[in-house]
Order: structure tokens, then C-alpha cells, then sequence
């Protein structure tokens, strides 16, 4: 898949020919989601490309004890324990820098002494190469056990080599493994997948959706848009996002009761902890910056 991040959207520009194009730098919100068709510039008769526009509005999740703190964490977007995703990310979230010792090793070499300040990462079945790809599936308790649904990290094209230096961002997605069947019986929790399983019929999403986007969050909190950044005022299911993310953390984290923390593994560029406003621990959903010499 190919992708390219442009302030807080995620775009994707899919020709009539399958191929990705890219365009020039766009402000948008999470109220932009949706498909644009616009004009080739060597044929105004005829719509070739169209824009699917995906707002990334990653999870924020507050320890317990920190709750009583949530309207002023959330900037007025939270009054509860629920976990919510942040639409004003870019003012206060920054990217992980990709800083796997393995990676650096393996492209620099062991003579490199600032690869020895990268973090080790806990090599997990389908985690081994972070430079590469980094897939486990989730555990839910309320979905059918052969339903199965995985988290990734996964990374866009290389970009073009300026002064020397080559960058890539990684972003984490959610998919389904296999098409849902019409046997699959599913509960209107869970009515949701039936929409990420169209999804899989187009080519730019055969491997899953950013699991941060606002589409995937409307779609929890059955609502068409994210026309307020507070749960209560959507109008849909109340506990549908929340829900979703408690079980997606129980099958990161050996152990979310006692502690919050950053991932051993290649999944601490998808999820982080963090002191908000340098006080409050939380849990910020998050994305990666890989540098390599060219």
C-alpha cells in the first residue's frame, strides 16, 4: 500500500489506473473525511483521480487516577474515563523517531557507537523486523474466535533523498485476516466489520485501515461524522470507541491494572506513554519517523 501523511490527514489518491499520485500540502479536520474527485489537469472532461481524505485522530487514554484532571487534558473534548481520540493531536503529540537497535546495527554496522542509544526491541511472532513490518493479532473476548483481527505497523514509501538523508513514516493499521462470510454471526457491536470488510475490495485498503482514523471512530461510535470532538455529543454508541481500545491495549500489554507504559515491542511506535502537560500519565496513540543515510 502507499500513502502519504499530510498534516493531521491521512490521503490517499487512487487514478483510474490503480496508481498513487500525490498532491500539495491540504489543512483539514476530522469534518474533511470523504472521497473527492477532482479533475486531471490534461483532461477536465473526464474525472481520472479521486482523493479519499482519512483525518487521524489518535487515542488518548488517561490512568485512573488522573480523571478527575480529564477536562483540562482533553482541552474540553472528555468528561469521562473513556478513552477518546484527540483532534488536536499535532499541538501537543510529536512523532516516535524510529530508533530500533537492530535496524541501526544491521545498516550502519556495530562500529556505529550511536546505535547503542537506540532502544531494544522484544522480538514477538510477526514483530521480529520492525523495518519491515510488525503484525499480532488482538484478542477480544466478545468477538467469535474465528473472526480474526490483527494490528500493524506499517510503512510508506521511502522519500526522496534530500541532503543526503532519506525519511518514511510508519503508521499503525487495523485489518481483517481473512473476508467475513455470510455465516460469520456478528453482534451490533461488532456490525462495524462489515464496513472495514467492503473496504478490503478496494486496492488502497487490502491491508487495513489506519487504526487512528476518524472513519474507523465513526464506525465505533456509529455515527456518519465526528462532528464534536466529545462522545456525548455524537449521538451514537457512547462506549463503542472506548470498548474497542480497551481491547486492543489488553492485547499489547501484558498488564494495563497496575501501570501504564510504552510497549517492548515494535508497538511502541503506534502507542506511547507520556506525562501530559508533564504531570498526568497517559497513554497517546502515536506514529514513527525512520532516517536512513543516502
Amino acid at each position: 500500500m502507499n500513502y502519504i501523511i499530510l498534516t493531521n490527514v491521512l490521503i490517499f489518491l487512487i487514478s483510474s489506473t490503480e496508481e498513487v499520485h500525490y498532491t500539495e500540502k491540504i489543512e483539514a479536520n476530522a469534518l474533511s473525511q470523504g472521497a473527492y474527485f477532482c479533475y486531471d489537469e490534461d483532461s477536465i472532461a473526464s474525472q481520472r483521480h479521486f482523493h479519499i481524505l482519512l483525518p487521524l485522530v489518535p487515542v488518548v487514554h488517561v490512568a485512573r487516577e488522573y480523571v478527575k484532571h480529564i477536562e483540562e487534558i482533553s482541552g474540553g473534548c472528555s468528561d469521562s474515563a473513556r478513552s477518546y481520540p484527540d483532534h488536536f493531536w499535532l499541538l501537543n503529540n510529536t512523532a516516535e523517531p524510529f530508533d530500533d537497535q537492530d535496524t541501526c546495527f544491521n545498516r550502519y554496522g556495530f562500529d556505529d557507537w550511536s546505535c547503542y542509544d537506540s532502544r531494544k526491541s522484544i522480538g514477538t511472532p510477526g514483530c521480529e523486523n520492525p523495518a519491515s513490518q510488525c503484525k499480532s493479532q488482538l484478542s477480544f473476548p466478545t468477538l467469535p474466535s474465528d473472526i480474526p483481527i490483527s494490528i500493524s505497523l506499517r510503512w510508506e514509501p521511502w522519500k526522496e533523498c534530500e541532503q543526503r538523508v532519506q525519511k518514511r513514516e510508519g503508521h499503525c493499521f487495523v485489518s481483517l485476516d481473512r473476508e467475513l462470510l455470510g455465516s460469520d454471526a456478528l453482534t451490533d457491536r461488532w456490525e462495524w466489520l462489515q464496513k472495514l470488510n467492503r473496504m478490503n475490495n478496494h486496492i488502497a485498503f487490502r491491508e487495513g485501515i489506519p487504526i487512528f482514523s476518524a472513519l474507523l471512530a465513526s464506525w465505533l461510535y456509529k455515527t456518519d461524522q465526528l462532528e464534536s470532538c466529545r462522545d456525548t455529543e455524537l449521538g451514537g454508541n457512547i462506549d463503542g470507541y472506548d470498548d474497542f481500545f480497551k481491547n486492543v491495549f489488553s492485547s499489547i500489554f501484558s498488564n494495563m491494572t497496575e501501570e501504564l507504559e510504552t510497549p517492548q515491542n515494535a508497538f511502541k511506535y503506534c502507542f506511547k506513554f507520556e506525562k501530559t502537560f508533564g504531570k498526568y500519565n497517559s497513554l497517546l496513540g502515536t506514529h514513527t519517523i525512520d532516517h536512513q543515510a543516502c
